[in-house]
């Protein structure tokens, strides 16, 4: 939390801006890239309880291309 709270505040000095990014994405965002069949079982892949194909984000690329172009 102490290291959390320093670069939050160097952060702010420069003007950036805190993004939190969600756990769990969608599976079609990683498919549009490519990377959800590239990546192997180290990707947490599951359906949600409509049936969904989602899965556990490693990272977040995809998600920050889906907020931009939105």
């Amino acid at each position: 939390q102490k290291i959390e709270a320093i670069v939050r505040d160097e952060m702010n000095k420069v003007g950036g801006q805190e993004v939190l990014m969600p756990v769990v994405l969608p599976a079609d965002l990683w498919q549009e890239s490519g990377r959800y069949e590239s990546v192997g079982a180290e990707l947490l892949r599951f359906k949600d309880r409509n049936g969904k194909d989602m899965l556990l984000g490693m990272t977040h690329e995809e998600a920050i291309v889906h907020l931009v172009r939105s």
